[in-house]
């Protein structure tokens, strides 16, 4: 594995053929970013992995991936994409840093 993150990605499987896809690894300098300036970091770390998605509407329609709509996602999705990033990218992150 490179030290130099790479615009690798991975999938996150979700429920009835769902998946967000994720950046692999992301450079530190975005993380800190978004770790030191902010006191929460939950969803500004959630907008900087996924790159992609297979989620369906109500009606079983896709759902086109638009930057826009990660903030819409539940939070049912948020929390289970949360730990996964965390320990994907190596992160431990203390109560304060996760107040939504």
């Amino acid at each position: 594995m490179s030290r130099i993150p790479s615009d690798k990605t991975a999938k996150i499987d979700l429920e009835n053929d769902e998946w967000i896809e994720v950046k692999s690894n992301v450079p530190y300098e975005e993380l800190q970013a978004i770790i030191e300036g902010k006191d929460k970091i939950v969803l500004p770390l959630v907008e900087l992995a996924i790159v992609g998605w297979c989620l369906k509407d109500d009606n079983g329609a896709g759902i086109a991936f638009s930057k826009e709509l990660v903030k819409k996602l539940d939070f049912s999705t948020i929390n289970l994409l949360f730990p996964k990033l965390t320990e994907m990218y190596g992160l431990t992150i203390t109560k304060k840093k996760l107040d939504v």
